[in-house]
C-alpha cells in the first residue's frame, strides 16, 4: 500500500508539473498589460496625490539621483513584511528617490494611519496614492508588492513582482545594482514565475 501511495504521488506530481508547463506556454505573454513594465522600459510620467491630498508628480529622478518605486497596499501581508527593509534601504542611500504607492482604491485616511504605524512617514520614503487605479496601470502593476529600480534617463533597470522571499536590505541593494544576465523577456518570464510560484524562487 505505501508502494503504490508514492508511485501515485509521482504521477500527480509528474501531472502537475506537465499542467504548469502547458499552461505556461499557452497562457504566458510578456506583453500583456498585467506584468510589469520590463527592463529597458521608459517609466512613465504619472500625476497622482500623497496621502496628505497634495498633488505629486511620479516623474524620472533628477539628474544624478535614481529612483526605488514600489506598490504596496494595507491589507498585503508581504508588503507589511517588507516596509522595515525598505526603510532601512532608504536611510542607507539618500541618493534614491524612494517612493511607495499603495495599489487600489485605498482610502486615504487608511494608508495614512497605516503606514504611520509601520514608520513610513517618518522616514525619508514619499507614499503616495493612487485612488483611480491610473500608476497601477501605467506601470502594469496587478499585485503587490511590485519593485521598480529607475535609472536618471528615466529607464527601468530592474522590475520585481510579487513577494515569497526572506526581503532585506541587503536584498534590495542586490536589486538596485541588478546586472542583466539575459533578455529582456526573460526576465518578464522568471517575474511571471516567481508571481505564480513565489516558493521555488525562495532564497
Amino acid at each position: 500500500a505505501e508502494a503504490a501511495a508514492r508511485s501515485m504521488n509521482r504521477r500527480l506530481n509528474l501531472f502537475s508539473a506537465l499542467l504548469f508547463i502547458a499552461y505556461v506556454f499557452a497562457g504566458y505573454d510578456p506583453r500583456a498589460p498585467a506584468t510589469p513594465l520590463p527592463r529597458g522600459a521608459q517609466a512613465p510620467l504619472v500625476e497622482t496625490v500623497d496621502v496628505d491630498g497634495n498633488p505629486y508628480l511620479i516623474s524620472p529622478p533628477q539628474e544624478g539621483r535614481r529612483m526605488f518605486l514600489t506598490f504596496f497596499s494595507t491589507d498585503c501581508a508581504v508588503s507589511g513584511v517588507e516596509m522595515p527593509a525598505l526603510i532601512e534601504f532608504a536611510a542607507r542611500h539618500p541618493e534614491f528617490d524612494v517612493v511607495a504607492v499603495y495599489y487600489g482604491k485605498e482610502d486615504a485616511s487608511r494608508v495614512k494611519a497605516y503606514a504611520t504605524v509601520k514608520g513610513l512617514l517618518e522616514s525619508n520614503i514619499k507614499v503616495a496614492l493612487d485612488p483611480d487605479g491610473h500608476v497601477t496601470a501605467a506601470y502594469g502593476v496587478s499585485m503587490t508588492p511590485t519593485s521598480f529600480v529607475i535609472e536618471p534617463n528615466g529607464k527601468i533597470r530592474f522590475a520585481r513582482r510579487g513577494g515569497g522571499e526572506r526581503v532585506t536590505a541587503e536584498r534590495f541593494e542586490l536589486w538596485v545594482n541588478y546586472v542583466p544576465r539575459g533578455p529582456e523577456w526573460l526576465d518578464a518570464l522568471k517575474g511571471w514565475l516567481e508571481s505564480v510560484a513565489p516558493r521555488w524562487f525562495q532564497s
